[in-house]
């Protein structure tokens, strides 16, 4: 596995992106584990990316986005399916801000859930409560985290330098890469355009529209819904035994929904 380093500890990245183990954290391979599955994205400009660590206002985030998905909804046949996934977006800058890269804050552009304007002060913390979440069923204890992103290195690395140093948080059972997960997929392919999240979202048919994109809640969501088919299609690949790299894309579902990609009724994928 590849070793990350964050501030004066590090962390491993799951193999390959770690779509295996995404298949079994959420029971392809035995018992679905008891976890959240975070997905984390940053809204941060190349000049701020590119500061110095001793730079006083190093680094300035623009937005923060958490989109979780809570094994335990997904087991509740109570709650529909397209409440299974919980998006949170935190902006430090205001309405009037802008950053190279980064479109102007629009606290109204994030299609899955309400802006929350943070304290860059108090982002860290904000964050962590997310990330160390108290199991309601023994108090005493944290829920378990697997933490996934699209390239996600990076934004580790920044969230480390302003607080938020996963490699201290005990509860992190696994670090997932989407980009790596779909190299491992389809392999090469100069259609994907270097595997962005963009090209990919268009390439397996999940609806967007390119203008919610480069919002950080709008791309962590996203990023968790290419995770699940990519889920999805990994299992119907080992049922059916018919490599993706054959009938990739053609075969692929045209009308990608919350519902079709976590199933009626509490079933987490349940159109295989």
């Amino acid at each position: 596995m590849p070793i990350i380093k964050l501030g004066h500890g590090q962390v491993s990245l799951a193999h390959r992106g770690g779509l295996d183990v995404l298949q079994s954290l959420l029971g392809f391979h035995g018992v679905p584990s008891d976890i959240l599955l975070i997905s984390v994205d940053l809204e941060v400009d190349r000049g701020e990316r590119d500061k110095p660590v001793s730079h006083p206002d190093f680094p300035a985030i623009k937005e923060v986005g958490l989109a979780v998905l809570d094994t335990r909804r997904v087991a509740d046949a109570s709650i529909p399916a397209g409440q299974y996934i919980c998006t949170q977006q935190f902006s430090s800058s205001n309405s009037f801000s802008d950053f190279l890269d980064c479109d102007i804050t629009d606290f109204r552009e994030c299609v899955f859930c309400e802006t929350l304007y943070v304290e860059a002060a108090t982002l860290a913390d904000t964050i962590n409560e997310t990330f160390q979440v108290r199991d309601e069923h023994t108090p005493d204890s944290f829920r378990s985290i697997a933490i996934i992103g699209h390239s996600p290195v990076s934004d580790l690395r920044i969230l480390c330098r302003i607080g938020v140093d996963v490699t201290k948080t005990t509860n992190v059972v696994a670090i997932l890469d989407t980009h790596l997960m779909s190299q491992g997929l389809v392999g090469l392919n100069p259609l994907l355009q270097g595997f962005s999240l963009a090209s990919l979202l268009e390439a397996f048919h999940l609806p967007f529209r390119r203008n919610e994109l480069h919002n950080a809640g709008n791309d962590a969501t996203y990023t968790l819904h290419l995770a699940l088919a990519f889920v999805l299609l990994k299992t119907k690949e080992e049922r059916r035994q018919i490599p993706i790299n054959v009938y990739w894309p053609y075969a692929y579902e045209r009308s990608w929904t919350e519902r079709s990609l976590l199933g009626p009724n509490g079933r987490l994928l349940g159109n295989l």
